[in-house]
């Protein structure tokens, strides 16, 4: 099971006395580890977004995105998609977590058709979680 992440901040908190300019520190070296970032990925998004003819129905459409129940909807882009899965799979922090553990991650943030096929198959490729796991 995994730590929602509000948890995770005030679990760490008690094991450390750190200040706010420490968390910040530490968040800097964690994102400069990041093969790409969220805030990319976002960027990347709203540029497809604007060239994209059709807007789905049932989504709440802010910022020039596409929301479903609160998660960024990412559009059929298999290149955006396969960063989304590399950022929260191969995360310095969480990395390689498997299906379930991956599909958590994204889901909290983001959503496209096909996602829960998409992560296990990205899962399977995964020459890391191939080469250690059994």
């Amino acid at each position: 099971m995994l730590i929602p992440s509000e948890k995770f901040t005030e679990l760490a908190t008690c094991e450390a006395d750190l200040t706010q300019e420490d968390w910040e520190g530490l968040l800097n070296i964690v994102v400069a580890a990041l093969p790409t970032s969220d805030s990319e990925i976002m960027e990347e998004t709203q540029r497809l977004m604007a060239e994209w003819p059709d807007r789905l129905e049932g989504l709440d459409w802010e910022d020039r995105l596409g929301r479903w129940n609160g998660r960024v909807w990412i559009l059929e882009s298999d290149n955006l998609w396969m960063k989304v899965l590399g950022l929260y799979h191969n995360s310095p922090i969480t990395g390689h977590l498997g299906t379930s553990g991956t599909l958590e991650l994204v889901s909290r943030s983001y959503w496209w058709q096909d996602l829960q096929d998409w992560v296990k198959c990205y899962v399977q490729g995964c020459h890391t979680c191939r080469r250690t796991k059994h």
